[in-house]
């Protein structure tokens, strides 16, 4: 990067990329500090597809903790109980 323009320095191009990113991403990338754009943007890459599992992965806890009663929504949480005795010798 530097070679297209010498007076800017590596840390200004990474700069710019980290300002280009999706808000949930930058705060990651800015305690990251990458050295370069090409961690920087490996890093972006890899913090990307770690929001997304978890998002993907809270998404699916929710539909499975709903239960759809003559068109309302209501959770199930509180009709989930769990006997102590049961849990201690494994069984649910």
């Amino acid at each position: 990067m530097s070679a297209l323009n010498p007076s800017l320095t590596e840390s200004y191009y990474v700069s710019s990329f980290i300002s280009g990113l999706k808000d949930d991403i930058k705060p990651m990338l800015k305690i990251l500090k990458p050295a370069n754009v090409l961690m920087a943007f490996k890093q972006a890459r890899s913090q990307e597809k770690s929001n997304n599992a978890l998002t993907k992965r809270t998404r699916s806890v929710q539909r499975s903790s709903t239960i759809f009663n003559n068109g309302r929504v209501t959770s199930n949480a509180s009709s989930t109980v769990f006997s102590p005795n049961r849990i201690e010798r494994g069984l649910r």
